[in-house]
């Protein structure tokens, strides 16, 4: 679980998960085959089943990572040209997060997605389901 917010008739939930793909009997495989996804979900308070309101997939190429300075500063006093290029490939991290905001009002929902190439900001309609 990434995000709750508490209502008084609902509670939403928003959801993210690895996805890895992997390879052959040993289970390989690199890190292009992973992709993420992201779901919201409201639940209500009293009886009553869980709703999916809406889920986004992020593949591989849409993220972006990154090495950690620390990292990536000691790399950089040992290695240098394609040697450095390399290792910094092998260190990089997945530094992918969500974040999730209601309006006062609670009628839409505004997720958020950093570790992204490119920013992701998304207004949610939750009128129908709350």
């Amino acid at each position: 679980m990434v995000g709750r917010v508490v209502m008084g008739s609902a509670t939403v939930e928003l959801f993210g998960k690895e996805v890895w793909r992997v390879h052959g009997p040993k289970g390989t495989g690199n890190l292009q085959d992973r992709s993420y996804e992201f779901v919201l979900v409201v639940r209500p308070t009293g009886p009553g089943a869980a709703r999916v309101v809406r889920d986004w997939r992020f593949s591989w190429e849409e993220l972006a990572p990154t090495v950690a300075p620390e990292v990536a500063e000691g790399l950089r006093r040992q290695y240098a040209g394609t040697e450095l290029e390399r290792e910094l490939e092998r260190n990089q991290i997945i530094s992918l997060d969500g974040y999730l905001a209601l309006d006062p009002n609670g009628k839409v929902a505004t997720i958020t997605i950093t570790g992204l190439k490119r920013p992701f900001l998304e207004r949610v309609d939750l009128s129908r389901e709350i």
